[in-house]
């Protein structure tokens, strides 16, 4: 039976992908069904194919598979995403530039500005954030000399009006 599932669930995600090519915005949650091991909807393959043109990637609850895009599109305005330590490394670069809204969750890695991009070399400026939310487990510390190594400018522009949340999860 969890073959079939599986079978019909990659089948739904070749459907979108053949049917609608035009997506801009991917938001996924786990479900609330209560079963034992629920298959995992093959996101990897949606993603993949809609990664270039996204402007809002919406991932709480799902973990970035390996991917075969190096960085994400400059279009992307909204981005909600689970890092931990086994996606940390191969997080492809994000634009910081277009950013607008930024929510991060860590459960077991802490928090490094290397995974951003901005639009001159040495610097990211993130022009147009608004709202950024940062997550983390609070046993988990960040070195200082780490996240000064990549960037020396690291800049936010709309401080003025600009809503940080940064959180300890328990």
């Amino acid at each position: 039976m969890a073959d079939d599932v599986r079978i019909r669930l990659s089948q739904t995600s070749q459907y979108f992908i053949q049917r609608l090519s035009h997506v801009k915005h991917l938001k996924h949650r786990t479900s609330g069904y209560l079963l034992k091991n629920p298959p995992a909807f093959p996101l990897g393959d949606v993603l993949n194919f809609y990664f270039p043109r996204l402007q809002t990637i919406s991932l709480p609850d799902f973990t970035l598979p390996e991917m075969s895009h190096t960085y994400f599109s400059s279009f992307l305005t909204r981005l909600y995403l689970h890092i931990n330590s086994e996606s940390a490394e191969r997080i492809p670069r994000i634009f910081a530039p277009s950013l607008e809204y930024l929510s991060l969750y860590y459960p077991d890695t802490s928090h490094s500005w290397h995974i951003f991009r901005g639009s001159l070399p040495g610097s990211v400026i993130f022009e147009n954030l608004t709202v950024l939310e940062i997550y983390h487990n609070p046993e988990i510390s960040e070195s200082i000399e780490e996240s000064d190594t990549y960037f020396p400018s690291i800049s936010f522009p709309k401080a003025g009006k600009f809503a940080i949340r940064l959180a300890s999860i328990q």
